[in-house]
């Protein structure tokens, strides 16, 4: 039972130890090429778990051995393989099994930073209310045309003239280049001042390409 406890508690050592060189010592040496790092990761590992499993049991081998010299080398590299196919497989199985930020992740963040700042006045007809990170690679903005009723209002008249800037904006400003990058649906979504729907203006990736 003792032993078993020791096992697990190396075990867990590794674990942490191993967190810890990926996430925070490796990069501080700047190591931040993934095969560089996929090297490194597992050659440490390595070193750490024969010292922690193997290293006694080998000396008490070669002391009872009548071929100390030869079952050192033996020992030796046998340790070197099968500690760092260990720590390899440490470092693939981390990897692939670590969640990864996604594009609707960093969508959803960067809708949370605008709204912070909402709502804000464009100019003197236009509010912007608010953001919203949408399914299937689409970005959203809600304004409000505050000075307008719906009644009083030509949406075709009004998407001629917002369309054309609201495409050259995206093709030019620094903002949106996080969108041009990934080939996001833009959707500009009006009402008037009193939270009426008066149109949607929908910039797919062929409009700004």
């Amino acid at each position: 039972m003792k032993k078993i406890f020791i096992i697990v508690a190396k075990v867990l050592l590794i674990t942490f130890i191993g967190n810890i060189l990926m996430k925070q010592i490796i990069p501080s040496l700047g190591i931040t090429n993934p095969i560089m790092s996929a090297s490194m990761t597992p050659i440490l590992l390595g070193i750490l778990i024969y010292f922690l499993f193997y290293r006694k049991t080998n000396i008490k081998i070669i002391e009872n051995s009548d071929y100390k010299k030869t079952s050192k080398k033996k020992n030796i590299i046998i340790s070197i393989i099968g500690l760092f196919a260990l720590g390899f497989l440490f470092f693939i199985v981390k990897y692939f099994s670590s969640e990864k930020p996604t594009f609707d992740k960093v969508m959803i963040k960067y809708a949370s930073e605008i709204n912070k700042t909402c709502p804000t006045k464009v100019d003197e007809d236009i509010r912007l209310d608010n953001t919203m990170a949408m399914q299937n690679n689409k970005f959203k903005y809600n304004y409000t045309l505050i000075n307008l009723e719906k009644q009083n209002i030509d949406s075709n008249e009004i998407k001629d003239l917002l369309e054309p800037t609201l495409i050259n904006n995206i093709k030019t400003n620094p903002d949106f280049k996080i969108f041009r990058d990934n080939k996001t649906t833009l959707t500009f979504n009006f009402k008037d001042k009193n939270g009426q729907y008066v149109l949607e203006i929908n910039v797919t990736p062929k409009n700004y390409d």
